[in-house]
């Protein structure tokens, strides 16, 4: 049997401070910025997108796996990942994301709803993506949740912000502080806490990949299976197994330790 319980000493932000920042104006915000990517060929995709799909074809997985696109904005992964599976379903926090969503996959099922509370029974799910929205949510709930409605066996694909990057990268500085002056819910991962999380859990990290610095992951400037002390964004493949067991954890803070506002 696989057990869960979870001690938040790091919460993030609550639930209403999310509301203002995903209303339709932001939606088309997002669409905008990333519009290319809804009818884009995968070979053709910016670079942070198409490692996800090139990591996914290592896995050798079946095309009825179930997959699950948590944070699914406007859709933007939606049609590429309908061409290799079967069964493909897909949530997003905005109701407005999700209607833009709806105008070009219509065979795929899109619903409202947190990723911190995800409609789902537990072990239901083959892969779950989170791509580019773990920093913006509350992560050790959510993280709880992915965890909750893999099977056994079943793969997650994560990308999020280290806690721990680079002091000199003015880039992201610059966003970081951008951001909190807005009120923007930020989230940043203790990444070497993150591991002893996978460990202690019995969750099997299959790869990871981190990116220096900010706009890294859009060229691949990256470092593949290693652990660097200082980075930008990470992108991790880990399976769930017969043994994962999650107890009390924390990874995650409000801001960086080199961003200190």
């Amino acid at each position: 049997m696989i057990e869960y319980s979870i001690e938040m000493e790091s919460i993030v932000m609550t639930k209403s401070e999310n509301h203002k920042f995903f209303d339709p104006e932001y939606a088309d915000y997002w669409l905008k910025k990333t519009d290319k990517n809804i009818s884009t060929p995968k070979s053709e995709l910016p670079g942070d997108t198409n490692i996800l799909f090139d990591y996914l074809g290592k896995l050798n997985l079946k095309d009825s796996c179930k997959v699950l696109d948590v944070g699914c904005g406007h859709g933007r992964l939606l049609k590429d990942l309908k061409k290799n599976f079967s069964c493909v379903q897909a949530i997003d926090y905005s109701y407005a994301a999700i209607e833009l969503a709806k105008k070009t996959n219509q065979n795929i099922s899109l619903l409202v709803g947190e990723a911190e509370s995800l409609p789902f029974t537990s072990n239901s799910i083959d892969v779950l993506i989170c791509w580019a929205v773990f920093d913006g949510i509350r992560q050790e709930e959510a993280f709880r949740e992915f965890i909750r409605i893999l099977r056994p066996g079943g793969y997650l694909a994560l990308t999020g912000k280290r806690y721990e990057y680079c002091r000199d990268d003015t880039a992201a500085i610059a966003a970081e502080k951008g951001a909190r002056r807005k009120g923007f819910p930020g989230s940043y991962t203790r990444f070497p806490d993150f591991i002893r999380v996978l460990e202690e859990a019995k969750i099997r990290l299959v790869n990871q990949v981190h990116f220096p610095k900010r706009g890294d992951a859009a060229i691949l400037n990256l470092v593949d299976g290693s652990l660097p002390q200082r980075s930008y964004e990470y992108f991790i493949v880990v399976q769930k197994t017969e043994d994962t067991k999650l107890r009390n954890f924390s990874f995650s803070e409000r801001h960086s330790d080199v961003c200190d506002l």
